[in-house]
């Protein structure tokens, strides 16, 4: 949102099914791709998760030595919604890497 408008940004929300569904109106189906990826670790609110990508893309990244794959990030909310605090929350940020 710092450089792409909030009308501009979009987002694919996902959930984890077993078996065959058909796809209807605008819900689709994707399948993640395997491969190698950087796993981070954010803690609290997802208000704040801003925070920990430029951690990652202004941090990590530029030293790390890595290529970024053709492929979108995406996260994963692994306690979140389970009765715990909202600060006690974790998302696990996936970076998709080359190779």
């Amino acid at each position: 949102p710092d450089v792409t408008g909030r009308d501009k940004c979009r987002f694919d929300a996902c959930v984890r099914v077993e078996g065959t569904i058909e796809p209807k109106g605008e819900v689709g189906r994707k399948i993640l791709r395997g491969g190698r990826f950087a796993a981070f670790d954010h803690k609290g609110s997802c208000q704040n998760i801003e925070k920990t990508f430029e951690e990652i893309f202004l941090g990590w990244f530029p030293t790390s030595n890595e290529r970024l794959a053709n492929a979108p990030c995406y996260c994963e909310h692994v306690d979140c919604n389970k009765g715990i605090p909202e600060a006690e929350c974790i998302t696990k940020i996936y970076i998709p890497l080359e190779g």
